[in-house]
């Protein structure tokens, strides 16, 4: 969902290449293979709803690019096409330990919830987890969203103190 458009605020999603050295343009998380108890026990300590769906692709429109998962949906929802909702994609690199939540957002057609934004690794489905308590903002800069979080002990701590903030900062009257 990083898309170079989200505030300063440490939003938006993360650059692999950070957390993984000698890795470049390829990110080795990936969809997990099962919902299993490592994927429950990090969302439980991470606070996310238990809740979680695999979603497979879904070309809703040619127009729609990879990693622009907010424009995406604002443009769907705006054609009258469903709605948006708000959560978080769980990624995971066993290899490497490692589990990402990744903010994003998905489309809502009736009953059914559908991906609509296009992965630029060709990844065929995603496991996500609807999360009504966190919606981005957009405004002049474009949107402002949350970090992710990663299961890699200061990294994780750092992205939950920027959500934190973010949560607080939501909470603000805006003045104008």
């Amino acid at each position: 969902m990083s898309d170079g458009r989200n505030a300063e605020l440490g939003v938006g999603g993360g650059d692999s290449r950070t957390i993984f050295p000698g890795v470049i343009n390829r990110r080795p998380q990936t969809t997990p293979i099962e919902f299993n108890g490592t994927v429950r026990a990090f969302l439980r300590e991470i606070g996310l709803p238990k809740d979680a769906f695999y979603l497979p692709f879904a070309p809703l429109d040619d127009r729609y690019r990879a990693t622009y998962c907010l424009d995406n949906c604002a443009h769907a929802e705006r054609e009258g096409l469903g709605v948006a909702v708000y959560g978080w994609i769980i990624w995971e690199a066993r290899k490497h330990r490692f589990i990402e939540a990744e903010f994003h957002s998905v489309l809502r057609q009736g009953d059914e919830l559908m991906d609509i934004t296009p992965r630029p690794d060709g990844e065929e489905k995603i496991l996500f987890v609807p999360d009504p308590a966190r919606i981005p903002v957009f405004g002049p800069r474009g949107w402002t969203t949350y970090s992710n979080f990663i299961s890699r002990n200061r990294v994780l701590e750092a992205s939950r103190a920027s959500i934190r903030g973010f949560d607080a900062a939501l909470r603000q009257p805006v003045s104008g």
